[in-house]
């Protein structure tokens, strides 16, 4: 009886490891989510007008439009949807105290209701970004007037200001 006992203790473990690692517990719901957000394309602005940007030493900030905005949340899952707007609200916040309280000479411009941003070089030639094509809905572009404007992952916004920068 004793070595019945022994056995059923080693051989139980190995038998439910063997079942848990051959059954087929897939979770379809995480993988659509997944291709939901693989497939995602942002709608178009519904805006088609162009700042300017002169150049200074800026930091553009942008965002979608409200009609934009709510073509977004149509084509993307509610938890999604509202994990992008409260990052950007967020990032995007702490980007701008960031630059005023540690840059201030870096000027803060708002790219609102726009879809082109035309940013002029000191040299006189000139780079447009077309924000529809951007995958991110809202973001940061640094640009010195110098150099070629350069987006910026905002959680990290005080190296990238230092490398862009570089004062």
């Amino acid at each position: 009886m004793k070595g019945k006992f022994i056995r059923i203790t080693y051989i139980m473990p190995l038998f439910l490891l063997y079942i848990s690692c051959t059954s087929n517990n897939s979770k379809p719901d995480t993988k659509k989510e997944e291709d939901n957000s693989s497939s995602y394309t942002k709608p178009p602005s519904s805006f088609s007008d162009t700042i300017v940007v002169p150049p200074i030493s800026c930091a553009v900030f942008f965002k979608p439009d409200s009609l934009q905005l709510e073509k977004i949340k149509t084509v993307t899952t509610p938890a999604v949807f509202d994990s992008k707007t409260h990052d950007c609200y967020y990032q995007m916040r702490f980007s701008r105290l960031t630059i005023q309280k540690d840059w201030p000479k870096v000027k803060i411009i708002e790219a609102k209701d726009v879809r082109y941003i035309l940013f002029k070089l000191v040299n006189g030639s000139s780079e447009v970004i077309d924000l529809d094509k951007q995958f991110d809905i809202c973001g940061v572009i640094l640009f010195n007037g110098s150099k070629k404007a350069e987006f910026t992952d905002m959680t990290n916004i005080e190296t990238a200001l230092v490398r862009y920068f570089g004062y």
